[in-house]
C-alpha cells in the first residue's frame, strides 16, 4: 500500500518519515490519509532550487549593485509580472488576431485595396498605438512624430476616401492623410485632449503638458524635455507660471468652442467606479456614477 502512495504521489519519505510510518504500522494507526499528507509533505532536502548564472544577471545591472539588489529588483519585475499577466496575455491574443485577419485579406486578394487600423482609446488619447497599413497608397515602414489625436479620425478616413468633408469643418479634428502618403509635414503644435469623462482636461504640446483638475485640482505641469518620465510637477515653480497660464487660456478657449453644454465633464462628478446611465442632461436617473469604491 505504502508503494501504490509513492507511486501516486511521486515522493519518497525522508529517513524520519520511514521511521514514523514504521512506528504507526506496527501499532496499527496507519491510515491511507495520513500516509498521504506524509508523502506529500515537503521536505527540506527535497525542494527544488533554481540558480542564476551570475554573469548573466550582472549585464543588466549598474557595476556597484551587490547580490541582495539584484535579487530585489528581480523579485519586484516578477511581482509586476505576475499582476499584469491578464494583460500580456490579451497583447498576445490581439497579435494573433491581427496577424490572422491580415492573412485573409492575403488569401482573399485584399491587401491592396483595404486601409487597416490599429489604435486604441485608454490613456486619455496620451501615447496609444497607432499603426495603419495600405499598401497601395501609404508607403510602408514610416514612423512620424506629428501630433495628432482620436478627433482627426474622422477627418481623415473622409480625406483618404475623397469623401466631402464640409459638414465636418464645426469639428475639431484635422485630416493626417498627407503624412499617411508620406508626405510628412509639421501639423499642430499641441494637442488638447478631448475627454469628457469626469473633470478633467488637459493640453499637450512637445515640450509641456498641463493637466487641469475642475475646481480646485491637484493640477499638474511637466516639462517632457527634461523630465519624459512625468516625475517631476512644476505646478506651482514659478518659473514655468507664463507657460502654464498660457496653456490653459488656449485650452478653455478650445474647449468653450466645441464642448457640447448637455455633456460637459467639467460638471460631472466621476468617481472612477463606473457610469450608471448617460451622461450630463442625458442622464436616466439621479444617480449618474457608482459610488467610490464600488465598481457597478
Amino acid at each position: 500500500m505504502l508503494k501504490d502512495e509513492m507511486d501516486a504521489c511521486q515522493a519518497t519519505p525522508s529517513l524520519t518519515q520511514s521511521r514514523t510510518l514504521k512506528q504507526m504500522s506496527q501499532t496499527g494507526t496507519l491510515t491511507r490519509e495520513y500516509r498521504h499528507h506524509l508523502l506529500t509533505e515537503e521536505k527540506p532536502n527535497q525542494r527544488q532550487k533554481f540558480f542564476l548564472n551570475q554573469e548573466d544577471v550582472q549585464r543588466y545591472f549598474p557595476k556597484h549593485y551587490t547580490p541582495q539588489q539584484m535579487q530585489q529588483v528581480i523579485i519586484h519585475l516578477l511581482h509586476t509580472w505576475q499582476h499584469k499577466r491578464g494583460y500580456y496575455a490579451a497583447v498576445t491574443a490581439m497579435d494573433r488576431g491581427v496577424g490572422r485577419l491580415l492573412d485573409r485579406l492575403e488569401e482573399k486578394g485584399l491587401v491592396d485595396n483595404t486601409l487597416v487600423i490599429f489604435a486604441a482609446d485608454n490613456g486619455m488619447n496620451v501615447k496609444v498605438p497607432f499603426l495603419v497599413r495600405w499598401p497601395s497608397v501609404m508607403p510602408a515602414g514610416q514612423v512620424s512624430q506629428r501630433m495628432v489625436s482620436a478627433y482627426d479620425f474622422f477627418p481623415t478616413l473622409l480625406d483618404l476616401l475623397e469623401l466631402d468633408a464640409q459638414q465636418i469643418q464645426h469639428l475639431p479634428g484635422t485630416s493626417f492623410a498627407d503624412t499617411l502618403r508620406g508626405q510628412e509635414v509639421c501639423g499642430r503644435q499641441e494637442v488638447v485632449i478631448f475627454d469628457e469623462y469626469g473633470p478633467v482636461r488637459m493640453i499637450r504640446s512637445r515640450r509641456y503638458k498641463y493637466i487641469h483638475r475642475y475646481p480646485y485640482g491637484p493640477d499638474k505641469f511637466y516639462d517632457l524635455e527634461n523630465d519624459p518620465g512625468e516625475e517631476s510637477n512644476r505646478i506651482d515653480d514659478a518659473a514655468f507660471a507664463p507657460q502654464i497660464l498660457a496653456m490653459r487660456r488656449r485650452m478653455e478657449r478650445w474647449f468653450n468652442r466645441y464642448v457640447d453644454p448637455d455633456v460637459d465633464g467639467s460638471r460631472e462628478g466621476v468617481t472612477g467606479s463606473g457610469q450608471l446611465c448617460s451622461a450630463g442632461t442625458y442622464a436616466q436617473q439621479l444617480q449618474k456614477y457608482a459610488p467610490p469604491g464600488k465598481n457597478s
